[in-house]
């Protein structure tokens, strides 16, 4: 949609007129909010790179409530993705509670062998540890990050990549 190539772009604000723009449509659709977590998501992500964050967070509480339930199959790589988000998204407004509270279901779902990045999880815990000051299981959240990207990456990764991992994980 043109509100998610505008979040790409990073042109928050019109990334807000879409995705309002369609969650009128789907409203009039008669569509389900639990089918609108992405959308919600997005909306609410918007709202805080524009330095909204109280408008953000009636749409971030939507996804919440939708992320209570595990769904079964296929879509469990996007849960964790959402998971994921979510993490960030209290990350950046410094509940690190609830950042860690998302990033630990994620990977507790990873260890059930769903097939997602094995890095990015650790790296949002190393980042909340390291903002609440437990440096000694940030560092090992994050040496599992590094080790992680080494196995997604192999040898492949650039070696200006490679580096600033380096740089930043020891």
């Amino acid at each position: 949609s043109l509100g998610s190539y505008n979040y790409d772009q990073r042109d928050f604000s019109n990334s807000l007129i879409y995705l309002k723009e369609a969650l009128r449509y789907f409203d009039k659709a008669g569509i389900q909010e639990k089918y609108l977590i992405s959308v919600f998501q997005l909306i609410g992500l918007s709202f805080i790179q524009s330095s909204y964050p109280d408008s953000a967070s009636v749409f971030m509480s939507k996804v919440s409530n939708a992320l209570n339930e595990v769904p079964s199959g296929g879509g469990k790589q996007k849960y964790i993705q959402m998971l994921e988000m979510m993490a960030g998204y209290y990350i950046d407004i410094v509940k690190y509670d609830s950042a860690r509270y998302y990033a630990l279901r994620a990977k507790a779902l990873q260890s059930e062998g769903i097939d997602i990045s094995i890095s990015r999880v650790p790296l949002i815990l190393g980042i909340i540890d390291t903002k609440t000051g437990e440096f000694d299981r940030a560092r090992q959240y994050l040496t599992e990050a590094k080790e992680g990207l080494k196995i997604e990456f192999g040898e492949n990764i650039n070696l200006v990549r490679k580096s600033q991992i380096e740089r930043r994980f020891g």
